[in-house]
């Protein structure tokens, strides 16, 4: 016999007796499996249910009816097989049995509870024993015994056919595996041999590395790999050892790398907050910088971050401190000790002593937590001192700030003064801005008498009402500008029609209302406009559809027109015209009212009508 034939030989039987084994045990789990959950769930399921059914009836019976009532449920179910009663004396009601002298003394066991028990089991037969109450003919409850038994004949059948095809099914696996592990074991046993030669070459020219772990075997082949291994190993561990120690070198860079790419990614975040200047506040950017400068920078305790306003030490948030304990001590410029771009303080608060009375001095030391070691890192704008960072570490600590702390401090810093610098250009572009349409609605006064005072009322009145919906920010700056030049457009109507003093004829009707269009064909030219155009141009618009220029009806109207067109016919409803006096204002909400649905929203009729009561 040869080397292969051995091996496989010796394989095939303990592949043999290990699936044996195997086999038994699952074909024992699955028996084990059936009978559980015969008993737990199919058995038990039968018997709630009969048990029920029997208890409901009893329950709703009278004596007189009880035999008819039972026979009927017992007619009706599969697995009922008997219903005894019988009356305290153990003598029977509905019965045809009589009772042995064990089920007696069951019977005394069970007489003050209420869930049937089961004593007996013979045959698929199962029996169980409780106590009933029976309802007489004067409405009187009566105790009674009761004897239920359940023909689960079917059931144990059916569990014993599935033990059996489980178990065929179990045994027939198995062969299957065995097979496929056979034919699979003849594959593999050749390259064994090929494997060995080559392994004592690979010893020699040190190209291959067999993993730990191998142990002797029988086989010769196999021991031979285990003598060759072991002749690599040795020579191979001093470059096992010195792999291990870059190996953890390498873990540890990565690790910092890691760390590393963490901070960035944070400081990437801000970066993108910074891009949108013109959305973010200076407070909430800067709590995010203040947030963020005590996560990157994990040995500060506390710290807070402010702003110089007019003069004032304005404290925006803080960490660890009270940041309206700190405010209220009203702090000037002066205080704050004068410094470059960075101060580090050793055991020192920041604040310039000499600056400040004692009980100032004495009340800010008490809303602060004493510090150790403290970092500030000065904010600009432009040449001009515009706040400060500072990070704090507890007086309690024996720790000092990293070598890297002011690199990610100073990186904060430059963010925060970044935004401030584009925050304070955004608002001086947006006073530019207000100050260009401020004159186009100026000119449009003098050309237009009545729209004198109206622009302003219309866009006042529409920010109320954008305020009780809860418009954005952006939405209310957009509602203001919309009812500032919602009738720029006029502009390009004749003045004769414009200015005309009595009822237009409907030439001049319908050259006004291209108003709207004019407005939005002049602002659409502007990209900080686009969006007020579109709501300039569908301020005429109704809620039925009937409005001008496109007749758009109800939510396809833009919610800045809807507003707009609410406004500004109330303020046309108050305003005297050359043929007409204004409308008082129950007059006005009157007739408002009477157009809810018809040339205005509703719900924002609704609104508008419960904040002209209330003022």
């Amino acid at each position: 016999m040869s080397k292969e034939q051995s091996l496989k030989k010796m394989i095939s039987k303990r592949m043999f007796w290990i699936f044996l084994i195997i086999t038994f045990f699952t074909a024992v789990v699955l028996w084990l499996f059936l009978n559980v959950f015969f008993e737990r769930n199919v058995y038990k399921k039968v018997y709630d249910q009969s048990v029920a059914n029997i208890y409901r009836t009893i329950r709703n019976s009278h004596k007189k009816s009880i035999l008819d009532d039972i026979t009927r449920v017992k007619e009706s179910s599969f697995y009922i097989k008997e219903i005894s009663i019988y009356d305290p004396n153990l003598l029977p009601l509905y019965s045809w049995k009589g009772l042995k002298d064990n089920e007696k003394f069951v019977f005394k066991e069970v007489l003050d509870t209420s869930f049937p028990q089961e004593i007996s089991m013979a045959g698929g037969i199962r029996s169980y024993y409780s106590v009933c109450h029976i309802m007489t003919d004067n409405g009187q409850e009566e105790k009674y015994f009761i004897k239920i038994e359940l023909d689960f004949s079917f059931l144990d059948n059916l569990r014993i056919l599935l033990t059996l095809f489980f178990f065929g099914a179990v045994i027939a696996v198995s062969i299957i595996i065995t097979f496929a592990m056979n034919k699979t074991v003849n594959k593999a046993i050749k390259p064994f041999s090929i494997l060995s030669s080559n392994m004592q070459e690979f010893a020699k020219t040190k190209v291959y590395v067999v993993q730990p772990g191998i142990e002797s075997s029988q086989v010769k082949e196999i021991n031979m790999l285990v003598q060759t291994y072991n002749e690599m190993a040795n020579e191979l561990s001093a470059n096992i050892q010195e792999l291990r120690a870059i190996n953890e070198e390498l873990e540890n860079s990565y690790s910092e790398t890691q760390s590393t790419n963490e901070k960035l990614e944070k400081i990437i975040n801000l970066g993108i907050d910074l891009s949108n200047a013109v959305i973010v506040s200076d407070r909430e950017f800067l709590k995010k910088v203040l947030s963020l400068s005590k996560e990157l920078v994990p040995q500060a305790d506390y710290g807070y971050v402010y702003l110089i306003e007019d003069g004032e030490w304005v404290f925006i948030d803080a960490l660890g401190h009270n940041v309206d304990d700190l405010n209220d001590l009203s702090l000037k410029k002066e205080n704050i000790p004068d410094f470059q771009k960075i101060l580090l303080l050793e055991n020192k608060e920041f604040i310039n002593e000499k600056t400040v009375s004692q009980n100032t001095l004495q009340t800010y030391l008490r809303v602060k937590k004493p510090c150790g070691q403290a970092m500030v890192i000065k904010l600009a704008v432009g040449s001009n001192d515009a706040g400060g960072l500072c990070l704090e570490i507890s007086r309690h600590k024996n720790i000092k700030f990293s070598r890297d702390a002011s690199k990610v401090l100073e990186t904060l810093a430059s963010f925060a003064s970044a935004f401030l610098t584009m925050q304070r250009f955004s608002s001086m572009q947006n006073e530019f801005q207000r100050q260009i349409i401020i004159s186009m609605v100026s000119i449009l006064e003098i050309y237009d008498n009545y729209t004198k005072g109206h622009s302003d009322s219309v866009a006042n009145c529409s920010l109320k009402i954008g305020a009780r919906l809860g418009l954005t920010q952006k939405q209310m700056k957009d509602l203001y500008w919309s009812g500032l030049l919602h009738d720029i457009g006029k502009i390009l109507v004749s003045p004769d029609i414009v200015n005309k003093p009595g009822r237009l004829t409907i030439q001049e009707y319908e050259a006004i209302k291209k108003h709207p269009v004019y407005g939005y064909e002049v602002l659409n030219k502007s990209d900080q406009l686009k969006d007020v155009a579109v709501y300039i141009k569908h301020h005429h618009e109704r809620w039925d559809g009937n409005g001008y220029p496109d007749g758009l009806k109800e939510e396809g109207i833009p919610l800045i027109s809807r507003i707009i067109a609410i406004a500004d016919s109330w303020d046309a409803m108050r305003t005297d015209r050359s043929y007409r006096k204004g409308l008082s204002t129950s007059q006005a909400i009157k007739e408002m009212g009477e157009n809810s649905g018809k040339q205005f929203d509703p719900e924002i009729l609704e609104v508008f009508l419960r904040m002209m009561s209330e003022e």
